[in-house]
């Protein structure tokens, strides 16, 4: 689920911002987008973390 959620808002994001602004927004876009990705799954990792301590 969370690889697909990030493929989406990478995906249909940046599909967005090309079709609305072109190309060079893109790649501003996608590093925004990117960094966007990164905090979801460092996210995912110290929740992960975490429910494992708890179960110990």
């Amino acid at each position: 689920m969370l690889v697909a959620v990030i493929a989406f808002l990478l995906i249909v994001g940046g599909g967005l911002i090309y079709a609305i602004y072109g190309a060079g927004a893109l790649i501003t876009g996608l590093a925004c987008l990117l960094f966007g990705a990164g905090m979801l799954l460092l996210l995912w990792f110290i929740l992960t973390a975490i429910e494992r301590w708890a179960n110990k």
